[in-house]
């Protein structure tokens, strides 16, 4: 531990000097900078927080991002519905996951987390009367979870962890078993997780629930007959909706050229491809690799433009869209006739969440490497709403007739059931949860 602290303090040094560098490359105000370092704004922060009249303590959640800020509602509702005097803290890595936690929870507390800071981190449970510390999927900070334990109970929950990772954290075992060590409870979101993190620390006993993220979903839309009023967004494409659509969702560089390969081989059968990039920072590089393919693509912020400077008819013609907006992949999926979801057909990946795909009654598919969505998507085989795309990165993707066609109302009623089961089991782990870490206090 004494030489794993020696390395996070000359590598926050580091993350200093590279902030404040002109060639800079992360994303942080200089207020929430400040945070990260565990500097005199994360303090006052925490001094300006009202400690009176709060016998129920805190409970502190800690996640990385934005997806697992939002994991943590079903939580965070039952805390302020059965415990209403216990106040809640968020911390994140990330600057977009403190502003969703404020705007979406008003917590009594949020701040981007003093990454393996001792000082920082001990001078929050020295103001603060934490009564339970719940760090959600792969966020093993060595010191933080020490401190924790230490302070508090610490509990780790939708546990996942690659086989990669466990390896690599079996190389430094005496760091990450003395960790997975301290934890007062641990839940995974499945047997092969349960089985890696035990080839780490063979003495925790990991229980197994499904994906929090579930808990997040809607129910299943068992038709798909209702009458659809596309978005005004959506104009700019409408001229493409009348033969099939094929959609490729959530790619990551270098998943583009599977896709592609598809609609070369069957470029008649579909009015258009779009791709919608995991990332908007593959944007344009994506559009450079379609166009070095010889294919007609336009950006959908550009076709946009154009549609509203012309005619549409002078926007025709286009075989691929590259959607550059933020939060559209539901009316994506709707209008869609044929899903390959992506973050799938590379081995570095672990696949992408299909369930809002699912959810809105539409059959799906996936490349093989889809680790971290594993029980979706065995549900969603089982039901004859998924196919997994047989090949591999090497000599591509057989994708012909896959993640297409209408589903019976069977099989969809039959998913909805099971999912609904899910979701009742799943609630009922964290639930339960919350109450052992709230009582025994």
């Amino acid at each position: 531990m004494i030489i794993y602290k020696s390395i996070t303090a000359i590598l926050r040094f580091a993350l200093r000097v590279w902030y404040l560098s002109p060639f800079k490359g992360l994303n942080y105000s200089r207020n929430n900078f400040a945070e990260l370092m565990g500097g005199t704004n994360y303090l006052n922060t925490l001094q300006s927080s009202d400690n009176s009249n709060n016998d129920g303590g805190y409970l502190w959640f800690h996640v990385a991002s934005v997806g697992e800020v939002r994991a943590l509602s079903p939580l965070i509702s039952h805390v302020r519905a059965v415990h209403p005097s216990v106040k809640v803290v968020i911390s994140t890595i990330t600057e977009t996951g403190k502003g969703v936690a404020l705007e979406e929870y008003s917590p009594d507390l949020a701040f981007i987390l003093p990454v393996e800071n001792r000082r920082s981190l001990t001078r929050i449970f020295r103001t603060i009367d934490v009564r339970g510390v719940v760090i959600m999927d792969t966020e093993l900070w060595p010191l933080f979870v020490d401190i924790s334990s230490k302070e508090s109970d610490v509990y780790l929950i939708n546990g996942r962890m690659s086989p990669n990772t466990a390896k690599t954290y079996s190389r430094v075992a005496l760091l990450f078993r003395g960790c997975l060590g301290k934890f007062t409870e641990i839940i995974v979101k499945s047997e092969e997780d349960a089985q890696h993190f035990l080839s780490v620390n063979g003495s925790i006993k990991p229980q197994v629930s499904f994906d929090i993220k579930v808990l997040q979903q809607g129910g299943v839309r068992l038709s798909n007959d209702e009458a659809r009023i596309n978005p005004p967004w959506m104009r700019p494409i409408e001229l493409y909706l009348a033969k099939p659509v094929f959609l490729a969702s959530s790619l990551h560089l270098g998943e583009e050229g599977f896709v592609l390969s598809e609609l070369k081989a069957n470029r008649s059968g579909y009015g258009v491809l779009l791709i919608a990039p995991r990332h908007m920072h593959f944007v344009d590089k994506m559009v450079a690799s379609i166009l070095a393919e010889g294919f007609a693509v336009s950006t959908l912020s550009d076709l946009t433009a154009e549609t509203e400077a012309h005619s549409s008819a002078s926007v025709k013609g286009l075989d691929v869209i590259v959607i550059d907006r933020f939060g559209v992949l539901g009316d994506l999926y709707a209008c869609a006739d044929k899903i390959i979801i992506g973050g799938s057909f590379l081995p570095k990946h672990s696949g992408h969440n299909l369930y809002e795909a699912l959810a809105l009654g539409k059959r799906c598919a996936m490349g093989p490497y889809h680790r971290n969505f594993e029980a979706f998507v065995s549900i969603g085989v089982r039901h004859n709403l998924v196919d997994v795309i047989p090949g591999d990165e090497s000599s591509g993707y057989t994708m012909a007739g896959l993640g297409e066609g209408v589903p019976t109302p069977s099989n969809l009623e039959a998913f909805s059931h099971e999912m609904d089961a899910v979701k009742e089991s799943t609630l009922s782990t964290y639930t339960n949860l919350i109450h052992r870490i709230l009582k025994q206090n």
